[in-house]
This record gives C-alpha cells, sequence and structure tokens, in this order.
C-alpha cells in the first residue's frame, strides 16, 4: 500500500471514530461531548456529510433549547458545502419551524421541492407553516399539490377544508370534508369540522 493511501485510511478512521464518539455520547444524555465530536469531526473533514447530517439529527433528538439551536448551526454548515441536499434542508426547515421562524422554514421547505418535488412531508410542512403564516391562498394550493400525490389521504382533504374554511369558501370546504369521510367514514375530525359549516341554502 502507498503511503498516501495509508494517510487517508487514517484520516477515514479517525473521522469514524468521532462519529461513534459522538454516537455513544447521545446515548449517554451527553450533549456537550456530542456536540464537541461532531465538531471535532467537522474540523476534521469539512467536506464529508456525516458529521453535519447525522450528528445533527442527534441532536435535534434531544430536544432541548440548546440542542435544537445547536442541530441548526450544523445542519446550516452543512447546507453551505452540499447545498442540494433535500436532507439537510427539510430536516433545517423543522428545526426552523420548531424555533418560531416561519417565513426561513418556509424557504428551507421550497429549497427541499426545487430539488425532490415528489418529497411530501416537505410539501405538508410547507402548506401548514404558510397557513400558520396566514398565507391561505398559498396554503391551499400547496395542499391541493399534496392531494393529487396523495389522493385517499383523508387528512390532507380535512386539512384544505380547514384553509378553504378559513378563506370563507365554505362549499369548497364541505367538498373536501365530504371527500374524507368518503375515504374514512370514522374520521371524527371531519365529522366535526362538517357540523360547524354554514347550512346550505
Amino acid at each position: 500500500r502507498r503511503p498516501g493511501s495509508r494517510a487517508i485510511a487514517r484520516h477515514d478512521s479517525a473521522y469514524e471514530m468521532l462519529l461513534l464518539t459522538a454516537r455513544d455520547a447521545a446515548e449517554r444524555g451527553d450533549l456537550a461531548g456530542l456536540t464537541l465530536a461532531g465538531e471535532r469531526a467537522i474540523a476534521l473533514d469539512p467536506r464529508r456529510f456525516e458529521a453535519y447530517g447525522g450528528v445533527g439529527m442527534l441532536l435535534a433528538k434531544s430536544g432541548s433549547p440548546a440542542s435544537i439551536a445547536a442541530a441548526a448551526s450544523f445542519f446550516e454548515r452543512g447546507m453551505l458545502h452540499f447545498p442540494a441536499s433535500p436532507v439537510l434542508a427539510y430536516n433545517s426547515g423543522i428545526i426552523l419551524a420548531i424555533q418560531g421562524k416561519p417565513d426561513l422554514a418556509i424557504e428551507r421547505f421550497r429549497q427541499v421541492l426545487s430539488v425532490e418535488p415528489g418529497h411530501r412531508q416537505a410539501r405538508e410542512n410547507l402548506a401548514g407553516m404558510l397557513a400558520e403564516s396566514g398565507r391561505m391562498d398559498e396554503a391551499a394550493a400547496i395542499y391541493r399539490q399534496a392531494i393529487v400525490a396523495a389522493p385517499r389521504d383523508a387528512d390532507l382533504h380535512v386539512l384544505l377544508a380547514q384553509t378553504l374554511a378559513a378563506l370563507g369558501r365554505d362549499d369548497e370546504a364541505r367538498a373536501e370534508l365530504e371527500a374524507a369521510l368518503g375515504i374514512q367514514p370514522d374520521h371524527s375530525q371531519a365529522r366535526g369540522l362538517v357540523a360547524t359549516l354554514p347550512n346550505r341554502n
């Protein structure tokens, strides 16, 4: 084996050991150790994906405000090196939504869909964030796209119905609720929402 190949092998082995250390720290609930191992892996090789995506996910799963902020940093730095990664963009969007940053979350979910148009979770989260931001017309359009991709999803019909009702489009909302009940007759939320809509004249 050439000397260069041995150096590469040692480099890769050191990187993998840092990832293993990060996983062990996560299992122990040692967030400081987890973050440090991830930072060391990035410093060793900033061009590899695993520390950004893997350590970021381990931090996000912890759920504390500090670990969520650290996860956001890992995902955002990863996107500088992997701007076309739907995984990093989606996870970043989720973290931004948790942090109460809807405009940035919306941007990230749109970024996912620009790379991977069939990403169902990104589309549904985009619609939800648009609705939460009061952008109901945009949310309704995205929910309709989601339903085209998953027409038998009763929950999506209900979400679209809620959005349409907020826009005062009661007949369209009722049609979506009827579609939901046609798919899932015992859908309690759909039944409850039907009762709240004004009666047809």
